[in-house]
């Protein structure tokens, strides 16, 4: 009972380092839509 229960203070912990992981998630995503539209552009000019 005291492990699981240990486990749980330990997902607990890992709440708030995963919200703190997510905006970075979100940037990376939001920079590689970036990347894909500057490629779009790039494949129009070369077209």
């Amino acid at each position: 009972m005291y492990p699981l229960w240990r486990t749980r203070s330990r997902r607990q912990q890992a709440s708030p380092v995963y919200s703190v992981q997510e905006p970075i998630s979100y940037r990376a995503p939001v920079a590689r839509p970036n990347v894909l539209e500057a490629r779009p552009k790039n494949q129009e000019a070369s077209l």
